[in-house]
């Protein structure tokens, strides 16, 4: 079930096992067992679910602070600090 391999990525994102996750994520998206457009709450759920897989997995491999400097890199101010 996608829903299964869903949790299971974030599963895997959240112990830092990024790899596996991301092959788990890979799998999610090569079956697409609702390939109808008809509306149901299980399609809905899985497409939900994957969607948010998505996001934890590929944010697991960001920096948290993207724009910040290197500790190195920081010159202190005129006061020295």
């Amino acid at each position: 079930m996608p829903q299964d391999d869903a949790f299971l990525a974030m599963a895997h994102a959240a112990a830092g096992r990024i790899e596996a996750a991301r092959r788990v994520i890979a799998r999610l998206e090569e079956t697409a067992p609702y390939a109808d457009d008809s509306p149901s709450w299980e399609r809905l759920e899985a497409e939900y679910l994957s969607e948010q897989a998505k996001a934890v997995v590929l944010d697991a491999a960001m920096p948290t602070e993207v724009f910040a400097m290197p500790a190195a890199s920081v010159s202190p101010d005129r006061d020295g600090h």
